[in-house]
């Protein structure tokens, strides 16, 4: 992998606020989520975004799954993990597929999305 320009570590990944980088278009940012990850390809619909939230990841996975009903989305897959140690999920709009992961982490849970 390569980058155009400086790779400043420390900024990437600040102890508050948001990380640099920015949200999925179209697709619901976890209610109360704080972006700790943002990877994209300029000019290209796949990313990676993670957020910590301050809920369980049985909580924040049924909560984020509401806010993409919301947003016109339909699973797919609701569960692949079917609540063992995280919850992934498929969910599709249109040509739109967002693959989500929430598990546990250090204070509430993770929720990882990926578009395809």
């Amino acid at each position: 992998a390569a980058s155009d320009g400086a790779v400043p570590l420390l900024r990437m990944f600040p102890d508050a606020g948001d990380a640099p980088g920015v949200d999925p278009a179209r697709v619901p940012r976890p209610e109360r989520g704080r972006r700790v990850l943002s990877a994209y390809e300029a000019h290209a619909s796949q990313s990676i975004v993670a957020y910590e939230v301050p809920t369980p990841k049985d909580v924040a996975f049924h909560d984020y799954l509401e806010a993409l009903e919301a947003a016109g989305f339909g699973a797919t897959q609701p569960d692949l993990a079917q609540g063992g140690t995280a919850h992934i999920g498929l969910f599709q709009r249109g040509g739109q597929s967002v693959v989500v992961v929430s598990e546990d982490a250090e204070v509430g849970s993770r929720i990882v999305i990926s578009t395809l």
